[in-house]
């Protein structure tokens, strides 16, 4: 509990420098001056010096109309001036009359705001006045809440710089009720700028670059690599070897949609049975997956060399004729988008994502309802060669693409408010405790029971998903708050992730700021697994340490200099000195 008093400073001190004046006097003499009285004789003094914690109240206006002008707490008994010669007192003011709930009270008392219109007048506020009990309840929350918010943007800075941090302090102290408060201030939605406008800005201010001009020579060239590899009047006698995914080759046809293209248009398929046939290590022979057409089940039946002829002739027909609906329903439809961009990438749009496709519609303004999937790509491709041709620039379909997907939260779900898009972040809280390990925070693996047999499956974990979300949408925030968090053994359960913490992914230097993980994660034998482990910049990690617990001892200096630590103590003062 401070004791913290309140002292109102007449109307015109706050001219002509008599505020720094009044408060060096208030140091000399130490008194407070309470100025003249009605009768005009000089008025007594009394013992009241202001202390560190003390409000200081400036007063503004007329006798009869004076309201809140500033309002701040003492910092220090002693601030000198840049000549090191005159010392006042050091004021933060917190308050000014734009933000405080009182400017519009007028008070018609000469005992209230001062009632002095006297330079060296101070007057206090007194709790047992009811006025004054009012103003100081109103003032002391304002402050209250003032201080948190300058105490949060202080961290938040230190956050944005350090990208973890450790709220540290005895029990009791709030210090998982700061970091939800971080979380939430750093997650706030961000209003953006109406779309179409930075749609426009980034056709207006495209320009080719060297780089940018070897980036579209290795794009065209990947592009022809596989055409020559399958040309579409050869997709006749695609083989089993030729075509299927999971035989360990990187030059199947399966393996070019899926991975060898992914720089020009990402396909991320949810196993390998999209493919209809697959290579299924664990039985050492091809698979099928035709329960969805009774043609192809009637082949397999005959062997899967047959079902690969059947197969092959409608993807010939399906590429030849340019037709989606030569093997719509046999495939899913990004699979088959996908397809038709590997072929005619100067027809169809580079994304196949279905909920992709959505958002960037809605960007756009358009509405999609009801409109088939082809359409819906054939639309976006239209509105980007419409742009390009309005602003007459060479941008590229990938280009546009990939500004989409860095600009917009393409894979989660866009907000719209009267054509702006509402940017919202994520924070999520976590709390350690001794048995916590790697497989439970990073990324581990999962036993699922199908009938007698037992599946081991890799997955991402809390960070590994989280990760994954921050990186899927660049443009927000994501906060995750490790609550407890020197009772896990740390360099065991974060692992590789001490280097990741320091090195935060880098899209043109991912070499070197991505890490590998224990464990790989295979999509059902489709590639082979995948290790890299990445910590996009927009995730900020806080973790609350309550330093009467032993384990403290428990942290590395590895980890330690990663890490901001900053003191949550009692707050027995209002201010820091």
């Amino acid at each position: 509990m401070t004791n913290r008093r309140y002292w109102v400073i007449s109307p015109n001190a706050q001219k002509d420098g008599m505020v720094d004046y009044w408060l060096k006097k208030s140091i000399d003499e130490n008194k407070v001056f309470v100025g003249y009285d009605n009768d005009k004789k000089h008025g007594n003094t009394f013992e009241g010096t202001i202390k560190i914690g003390d409000c200081i109240i400036i007063a503004k206006g007329a006798r009869d109309d004076r309201k809140l002008y500033l309002s701040g707490l003492v910092l220090s008994d002693r601030y000198f001036d840049e000549d090191n010669e005159i010392f006042f007192r050091k004021v933060d003011y917190l308050i000014n009359e734009d933000d405080f709930a009182l400017n519009n009270i007028v008070v018609n008392s000469d005992n209230a705001w001062g009632w002095s219109s006297n330079p060296g007048t101070i007057y206090e506020l007194k709790s047992s006045n009811q006025f004054d009990k009012v103003v100081i309840e109103k003032i002391s929350a304002t402050i209250k809440t003032k201080l948190e918010m300058k105490s949060l943007q202080e961290i938040i800075s230190l956050l944005e710089y350090k990208k973890q941090i450790v709220l540290q302090g005895p029990p009791g102290t709030g210090k998982t009720r700061m970091a939800e408060l971080l979380g939430s201030q750093m997650t706030k939605p961000s209003i953006r700028k109406n779309p179409i406008a930075e749609i426009d800005d980034f056709f207006k201010n495209a320009a080719i670059s060297p780089e940018k001009q070897s980036e579209r020579d290795k794009m065209a060239q990947l592009q022809k690599d596989f055409i020559n590899a399958f040309p579409a009047d050869q997709l006749l006698n695609l083989t089993l070897e030729r075509y299927c995914i999971g035989t360990g080759s990187n030059d199947s046809f399966c393996w070019w949609i899926e991975r060898g293209l992914r720089p020009l248009s990402s396909y991320s398929p949810g196993s390998a049975k999209s493919y209809l046939i697959y290579f299924d290590k664990a039985k050492d022979n091809y698979s099928t997956h035709f329960k969805h057409s009774t043609e192809l089940m009637a082949a397999a039946e005959i062997s899967e060399v047959a079902a690969m002829e059947l197969l092959a002739k409608k993807i010939a027909d399906f590429i030849q004729k340019d037709d989606y609906s030569q093997l719509y329903g046999t495939y899913g439809s990004s699979l088959l988008l996908k397809m038709l961009h590997s072929y005619y990438p100067d027809k169809y749009f580079p994304i196949n994502s279905i909920k992709c496709m959505d958002n960037v519609l809605k960007i756009l303004g358009i509405d999609y309802t009801g409109m088939p999937t082809i359409q819906k790509n054939l639309t976006i491709q239209k509105e980007f060669e419409a742009r390009r041709n309005i602003f007459k620039t060479d941008v590229t379909s990938h280009e546009f693409m990939r500004f989409l997907f860095e600009s917009f939260d393409l894979k989660g779900e866009i907000q719209m408010e009267q054509s702006t898009v509402i940017n919202p972040g994520e924070y999520k809280i976590v709390q350690f405790h001794p048995s916590y390990t790697y497989e439970d925070f990073v990324r581990g693996i999962t036993a699922n029971a199908d009938g007698e047999k037992m599946n081991y499956r890799v997955e991402e974990r809390i960070l590994g998903e989280f990760a994954q979300r921050a990186l899927d949408n660049s443009t927000a925030n994501y906060v995750l708050i490790i609550d407890e968090i020197n009772r896990a053994n740390l360099p065991a359960v974060l692992g590789e992730l001490i280097y990741a913490l320091e090195y935060r992914f880098d899209p043109d230097n991912p070499k070197k700021t991505t890490v590998e993980s224990l464990y790989g994660i295979r999509k059902e034998d489709t590639t082979e697994p995948n290790r890299e482990l990445r910590l996009p910049k927009n995730l900020y990690i806080i973790g609350t340490m309550n330093t009467a617990d032993r384990s403290v001892g428990h942290i590395d200096y590895a980890i330690r200099r990663r890490f901001a630590f900053v003191d949550v103590i009692p707050d027995t003062e209002p201010v820091h000195t």
